[in-house]
């Protein structure tokens, strides 16, 4: 059990008390987490996070693409999930920020996810 993470602060019901999540939305939200923190800024787990923030918007496509796929690997290897491919995409009106679409096996079915840097 965990508690929903909403603009990057906890949110709550409307009686103020914290909403809490399991199972797949649980899981999905520490997949999120681990990618989008900057690896080594969260100072209780150093090992928290990934280098996804260092991809240069102006790299080339395939080098870029490998290098996320690099990254996402290394975060998300203590959740045992299979990143299978990357693909990173300029987002329009950000400058330096990217849209990442990864290719993830989870207990070997295929999950889809896409996470902004």
């Amino acid at each position: 059990m965990d508690t929903l993470l909403k603009d990057n602060d906890h949110a709550t019901r409307e009686d103020g008390h914290p909403v809490t999540i399991r199972g797949g939305q649980a899981f999905l939200q520490r997949l999120l987490i681990r990618l989008r923190v900057r690896l080594g800024s969260f100072s209780p787990d150093p090992a928290l996070g990934s280098e996804l923030y260092r991809l240069p918007a102006s790299m080339a496509g395939e080098e870029r693409d490998r290098l996320a796929l690099h990254y996402a690997q290394q975060a998300l290897l203590p959740e045992r999930v299979r990143v299978e491919s990357a693909s990173c995409r300029p987002i329009p009106g950000k400058v330096d920020a990217l849209a990442i679409a990864l290719s993830l096996r989870v207990g070997g079915r295929p999950f889809p996810l896409e996470v902004a840097i």
